[in-house]
């Protein structure tokens, strides 16, 4: 468990106050399933993000790769080789995240602030229980509005590095005020699809039915 631990990258810098990555112990099952279980629980997280009017992020130099990548080995008789390790974790829990956005591309100002956030496992086909207890305090558009999220993800990973997230029985409340609503008290039932490879959310949900 790390504790206090801060990261910077001008003009930018991340906070925690507490991170816990948990493994389970190795065994031969685990190898023979090609899994990488964990589960992961943090506490304290302070993000800034930013992006100007030409798109420029201050993440993009965290982002970059740091070295060349390496020469292609040169061809050699074929050695056995463990099985890859996949993506599994076995359950996520944030408390009280705070992400500052300042977007002038997209015109969001302002701060998104996290009570929880819980997972089951996330891994690959998998669907799991997500619940989500959130607040939007926006200056630009001008908002604040909680937000209470209850339903199942589901996470479809390609080898090629491109995914695809579903929200499966959604189950969405907000209550509070902005986009020039007051008192605005929203109950929103339904399924969405977030198709990682265009950043679209495609027209039809292959999990379940459109948000409402």
């Amino acid at each position: 468990m790390f504790r206090s631990v801060t990261i910077t990258s001008s003009p930018m810098a991340w906070s925690i106050n507490w991170l816990r990555v948990s493994t389970r112990p190795f065994s031969a099952a685990s190898a023979a399933k090609s899994r990488n279980c964990v589960s992961v629980s943090a506490s304290g997280l302070r993000l800034v993000y930013t992006r100007d009017a030409q798109g420029r992020r201050n993440i993009d130099d965290l982002l970059k790769p740091t070295t060349e990548p390496p020469s292609p080995p040169a061809a050699s008789a074929p050695q056995a080789t463990s099985p890859a390790l996949r993506f599994d974790i076995s359950s996520v829990e944030l408390t009280d995240l705070q992400v500052s956005v300042k977007d002038a591309m997209a015109g969001l100002e302002g701060r998104f602030s996290v009570e929880r956030l819980a997972t089951g496992r996330l891994a690959d086909g998998a669907q799991s229980p997500v619940e989500l207890k959130a607040r939007a305090q926006l200056t630009r558009p001008t908002a604040d509005a909680q937000i209470d999220l209850n339903g199942k993800l589901k996470l479809d990973l390609t080898p090629g590095g491109s995914f695809r997230v579903g929200l499966i029985d959604l189950q969405l409340a907000l209550r509070g005020e902005g986009f020039q609503l007051r008192q605005l008290d929203a109950q929103l039932t339904g399924a969405l699809d977030y198709d990682g490879a265009s950043g679209a959310l495609p027209d039809a949900s292959p999990w379940g039915r459109s948000a409402s």
